[in-house]
Parts: structure tokens; C-alpha cells; sequence
């Protein structure tokens, strides 16, 4: 992420897009099935296509599956509400920008006595200043329809406080034609409103004001997320070592899928070392070193060893490499923190993500701890029946033995291994929890190293492990 470069795309892509905007205007045939009406402007809906969605797009914004933007979001505070854009940060998923959008002909705030115009800016301050004083919509000193736009966006910015914790960096109300950016909502709307605070620009503005508006609603400039991953010496950009709330061991993982679909495709299991560092306010950034990689083997060396040992000690020689490599960045030694301190890739869901799924599948981040490694060298019990299919009687799994590393299902340790479980009544137990069930849906859990994150203490005295 090139900040000046990214600077510069908007510019030219504003500049593009306001064009656009102006020759669509222009158009007398917009809508095919009414009637002509060449004075015809977007309603909201419009608007949202034809601009705003084209706007967050250029400023950093994406909508979408795999997005940092969700639409139309619900919030629950004493009555329901819905939210016409929310930007959230990939990393703390938190809420940053909230998009209000009116439809194009919506006009800029004006006060209710003429004699009393001021400067947009100052009326909006007198509005919400009214509000503040618990004052009755009839007797507002702006236009009717403002005054209910401000109290709107108090009420979003009240609730995301109070009920998310969340205090919203962001918030802007916008039409085709104007836009007002609150640089401080919680203070604007829930404290005492000042003008150096709130920002207002008209279209005929817009491109002039582009360096401007790129400053106060890019992404990266509202979120100050970091790219995932990070390089070691990018590290500094993103955090200071006062900053860091704690140190986890982890590991980037790729499946590679090789073979011939004729004769049989089997996965390789490549591994690259990562560090996972929070932040104080819970954002979680991912530094990885792409030089180094480490390919998974089964089975067993010449000297009759586990090659998952020495497979382990390359990847936690490369993290402690890493350490070193972003204590010196940060100018300060990084202690390593346990796993159960890890506040998770997404803070907001119910239970903590301790596997991070890149978009388009095949690619992770695995947060560890003090491990080196999701999987441990060795199982915690030693000696356990169901490593093997044929021993299990009415408890193997139905779909019978892997023979094999497999794609389907997904195991790199096959029937037999230490690493390996073929208890169906464990594998349908742990579906839904596994965190790693995407990489390997028969990897033994006393072999993985979020046994004590995927089971609560009753649920693993009750497992059949070793019995």
C-alpha cells in the first residue's frame, strides 16, 4: 500500500467518475419503462449506484462477499435501525465509517428563517446544538427535513457507543450534490458540536477538494488497518512497541493440491512462518516472511522419525527468526503471550477466530501462541485405539479408512498415524468447532494445539481419547 500512489488514483478516479456522473445526468432516457421526464433526478437508490458505491470503491471501501463494507446493517437499540453503508476495519472488525445516503435532489441544509442563514457548517452546528438542548423539531432553527437527517445519525452513532462499544471514527451524510463529513461523530453528536469538527462540500467542489476528502474518508487513512500480510520492516507504519497488547507464534498455511485426477490428487501442506501481533485497541496484525516456506511430509524419516518433528522445528527456528526480525523494527523485545490470550482475527462474532480463511479458499492464518505450529509433534496421549480405522468396530468412521494423504476428505495424516482420527463419533462432536477442520477434517484434536480452545473441560474428559 503506496499512500501517495493511492492518493493520486483517487484524484484521477474522481475526476472519472464525476465526468461519468455528468454525462449520465445528461441522459433523457435514463429509466426505459416511464414516461420521459428530462427534469427527472436519482432517487436515493439511483444515487447509491450511479455515485456513492463508485465513490467508497475509489476511497478504499469494498462492498461485497469478502468486503470491508456491509449495507443495510441492523442495529438494535430501543427500535430497530438500518444502516446505509458501515465501513469496518479486516483487522479489529470494528465499525469506522458510517455512510448515510439521501436521494440527489435532497438540498443542502438551509435554515428555517432566511434572515438566519449562516454558512452550512455553522447551521449544522445550530441544529445539533438544538437537539443537544432537547429541543422539539417544530421549533428547530434549520429546515425540517436536516433536522431529522442529524437526529438520524445521533442516533446511529448513540447506539454503536452504547450497546457496541464502538466509538465511530467517521460518519458522513451525503447526496449527489453535497456532503457533510463529521471528523468526530461521538463528540459531534453526543457531546458539544464544534465547527472544526464537521466538514462540508458541494459537488461543484468535490474535485477540488479531492486530496481533501481522500484524507478524511480513505480506508486506510480512517482505519489505519494494516495490509495482510505485512512484511517485518512495514512493521513500524502500523504500530509502536508501547502499542502492542500482545505477542502470538502462527503460521500462514497453503494447500497445495498435486497429481492427476486420473491417477489420484493428493494435498501437500505448505507452511510459512507468521507472527501475530494485537494492538491495544484489538486490532490484530499478521507479519509473515514470504523467503521461507516448509512443505509437510508424512510418515517417517530414515532414522525412523516422526518427519512432523523436524517439519515443527524449521517453522519455530523461522519464527523465532521472525521475532528477532520485528523486535528490531519496533526497537524492543517481544515476548511471546499464550494462545488463550488471543483476542481473535474478528473481535465482534461469537467465539474467537484463531484460523483466518483467505478469500478464494486454500490459504489461512493460524494464530498458535507459544506453539510453533497447529500441530503438536506428538499427540498428548500416547497410546489411543482410534488412530486406526479397523479397530473402532461400531465407532469408525462411515466413510471408511484414509489410506492416503486425501482432498475428500481433507487429511494430510492418514489411517494408522499417530496424527490421525477415525472416531466418527468425535468427528461429528467437533464440526462445528474445529477451527481447523477446512486444513484437516481428521487431524487427531490431542494433536492440535487448540484442543483447550475448541473443548470446555468437561467436554475433553468425555472424549475417548486413549481408552
Amino acid at each position: 500500500m503506496n499512500p501517495w500512489s493511492d492518493a493520486n488514483d483517487f484524484e484521477l478516479g474522481l475526476r472519472a467518475l464525476l465526468v461519468r456522473v455528468d454525462l449520465e445526468l445528461e441522459k433523457q432516457d435514463r429509466d426505459t419503462f416511464s414516461d420521459l421526464d428530462p427534469n427527472r433526478v436519482p432517487h436515493e437508490h439511483d444515487t447509491r449506484l450511479l455515485f456513492i458505491d463508485e465513490l467508497l470503491a475509489l476511497l478504499g471501501w469494498d462492498r461485497g462477499i469478502d468486503g470491508n463494507v456491509r449495507e443495510e446493517v441492523r442495529l438494535k437499540g430501543e427500535t430497530t435501525r438500518f444502516m446505509d453503508y458501515l465501513g469496518v476495519s479486516a483487522l479489529s472488525n470494528k465499525a469506522h465509517l458510517l455512510v448515510e445516503a439521501k436521494a440527489w435532489d435532497v438540498p443542502a441544509i438551509t435554515a428555517r428563517n432566511p434572515s438566519e442563514a449562516s454558512e452550512p457548517v455553522s447551521m449544522i452546528v445550530k441544529g445539533l446544538n438544538h437537539i443537544k438542548d432537547q429541543g422539539q423539531e417544530k421549533d428547530c432553527p434549520i429546515n425540517k427535513a436536516w433536522d431529522g437527517y442529524l437526529r438520524q445519525v445521533a442516533g446511529y452513532v448513540q447506539v454503536l457507543k452504547e450497546s457496541y462499544a464502538h466509538e465511530l471514527p467517521r460518519a458522513v451524510l451525503i447526496s449527489g450534490e453535497w456532503m457533510a463529513i463529521f471528523l468526530n461523530p461521538v463528540a459531534t453528536f453526543l457531546g458539544n458540536p464544534v465547527e472544526k469538527d464537521i466538514v462540508f462540500i458541494l459537488r461543484a467542489d468535490f474535485f477540488a477538494k479531492a486530496p481533501r476528502i481522500f484524507e478524511l474518508l480513505h480506508r486506510s487513512k480512517v482505519t489505519a488497518d494494516a495490509p495482510i500480510p505485512l512484511r517485518p520492516a512495514q512493521l513500524s507504519n502500523y504500530i509502536a512497541v508501547d502499542d502492542v497488547r500482545g505477542v502470538y507464534r502462527g503460521v500462514h498455511i497453503v494447500v497445495e493440491k498435486e497429481g492427476s485426477k486420473i491417477y489420484g490428487v493428493q494435498p501437500k501442506l505448505r507452511v510459512f512462518p507468521a507472527l501475530h501481533i494485537a494492538r491495544k485497541d484489538g486490532a490484530v496484525i499478521s507479519v509473515t516472511n514470504g523467503e521461507s516456506s516448509f512443505v509437510l511430509s508424512d510418515g517417517y524419516d530414515d532414522e525412523g522419525k516422526p518427519r512432523i518433528e523436524g517439519h515443527i522445528d524449521e517453522i519455530g527456528n523461522a519464527i523465532d527468526g521472525l521475532i528477532a526480525q520485528c523486535s528490531h523494527e519496533l526497537s524492543g523485545k517481544l515476548k511471546i503471550d499464550s494462545l488463550s490470550n488471543f483476542p481473535g482475527f474478528k473481535v465482534d462474532r461469537l467465539g474467537r477466530e484463531l484460523v483466518r480463511p483467505f478469500p478464494g479458499g486454500g490459504e489461512w492464518l493460524a494464530a498458535t501462541g507459544a506453539d510453533h505450529h497447529f500441530i503438536l509433534p506428538e499427540p498428548r496421549i500416547a497410546a489411543c485405539q482410534f488412530h486406526c480405522w479397523s479397530s473402532l468396530h461400531p465407532h469408525r468412521a462411515v466413510r471408511g479408512p484414509v489410506s492416503m494423504p486425501s482432498v475428500s476428505p481433507q487429511c494430510f495424516f492418514p489411517d494408522g498415524q499417530p496424527h490421525h482420527c477415525a472416531n466418527q463419533v468425535v468427528l461429528d462432536r467437533r464440526e462445528k468447532r474445529c477451527q481447523v477442520h477446512a486444513v484437516d477434517s481428521r487431524v487427531c484434536c490431542q494433536a492440535c494445539a487448540y484442543l483447550d480452545q475448541c473443548w470446555k473441560p468437561e467436554e475433553k474428559a468425555n472424549l475417548p481419547c486413549g481408552t
